[in-house]
């Protein structure tokens, strides 16, 4: 896949000016004849529902799913959606995950040709490793003590251990690593962090993906612009892009497949100090024309109260995809937001070429996946 070229303009030249301001457009992507000919075969409603990552219990309407029977096949059939991610609820041990896993799989290639992106949360320590802890598994150190120890082959050991019992069961995405600092306003996940110093944690970061990928694992960094660049602005984003961006930087440079927005507010990139990144332009554009970032954006979890509160699941979902968001993560309603995408392209409000470019990013990631592209 290629980029058209665009300008490249650095927002702290002025301090006038916001992100969404200098990142009005987006230059379309350029996709392989590969792709173009799957998209081509494909309906309005299979590529919006690719654009969707949920629990399976979304997608089934059940409780703490643990197999892949008639109801998830049933399920896949009506929307053959883009991922599946997976929590301590789904495991009971290394066999059933795998047969869920293997099941599920086969239900999506069977429907739609495509591969599933089957996802899980698993950072190391015994609070972040559902999967470790449910069958069995060596809990790697928290990312906090990886970084605390100051030794990068330390991040890639832990990574490899987790990539490999990942890989074993099924999985193939693993919503990690974190790209934030330590420190800010919320000291919440600092556990998931690699710490506060830029450097050090930039290298353990790269290391982090490098090791996934050799196991066949994607990683999903987030969440940008990271929690301390809440409310940034001005002077402010001279310390982001000196120390917090590095982070991000590390992870694209390391050729991560999704980078994850987050559901907080930046002046600088969003234009105002209510718009939240994972619904904004402005952050999408920047991750696009200031870093080159190429592969699969998502939103964070949509269903959050900071994004409930103020939004249906519907209007969410549009006002990300609109934005030029790919993946849509956790809405609080899955059928609610698929079916107002699909409403919001037959209106006009939101462009088919729109639907066509995100569904493109996915494609072009999952036919790599299958042997393809």
């Amino acid at each position: 896949m290629k980029k058209k070229p665009g300008k490249a303009v650095d927002p702290a030249e002025t301090e006038e000016t916001a992100g969404t301001e200098v990142f009005e457009e987006l230059e379309p992507a350029v996709f392989s004849e590969e792709v173009n000919a799957k998209l081509a075969s494909m309906t309005l409603e299979e590529k919006v529902a690719q654009m969707f990552l949920i629990s399976p219990e979304a997608l089934t309407h059940s409780d703490a799913v643990e197999i892949a029977g008639e109801s998830t096949k049933g399920a896949v059939n009506n929307y053959p959606v883009g991922g599946l991610v997976y929590a301590s609820v789904n495991f009971k041990d290394k066999e059933q995950t795998k047969s869920m896993l293997s099941g599920v799989q086969q239900y999506c290639n069977e429907r739609i040709g495509l591969p599933m992106f089957l996802a899980v949360e698993e950072s190391g320590g015994s609070d972040y490793s559902p999967l470790a802890a449910a069958n069995g598994y060596e809990v790697q150190p928290l990312p906090a003590e990886i970084g605390a120890g100051g030794q990068p082959e330390a991040a890639a050991k832990a990574a490899d251990g987790i990539a490999s019992y990942l890989s074993e069961e099924g999985f193939n995405l693993n919503l990690i690593p974190s790209a934030e600092l330590a420190g800010g306003t919320d000291s919440a996940h600092d556990n998931r962090c690699y710490g506060a110093d830029a450097s050090g944690a930039s290298s353990m970061l790269a290391e982090t993906i490098s090791a996934s990928h050799a196991k066949g694992i994607s990683t999903a960094i987030g969440s940008f612009p990271g929690k301390r660049a809440e409310g940034f602005n001005g002077e402010e984003w001279t310390t982001w892009e000196d120390e917090d961006a590095l982070l991000f930087q590390a992870g694209i440079n390391g050729e991560t497949e999704l980078v994850m927005l987050g559901n907080t507010t930046c002046e600088k990139l969003t234009g105002d100090a209510q718009t939240l990144c994972s619904l904004s332009k402005g952050a999408v554009c920047y991750l696009r024309n200031h870093m080159g970032y190429t592969g699969i954006i998502m939103t964070a979890s949509l269903s959050e109260e900071i994004v409930t509160g103020k939004y249906s699941s519907g209007e969410a979902a549009v006002e990300a995809v609109k934005n030029g968001v790919n993946v849509i993560y956790r809405p609080a309603n899955f059928e609610e937001a698929y079916q107002a995408v699909i409403d919001a392209v037959n209106d006009s409000e939101i462009g088919a070429d729109v639907i066509e470019q995100a569904a493109g990013y996915i494609l072009t990631k999952k036919l790599a996946m299958a042997g393809g592209v």
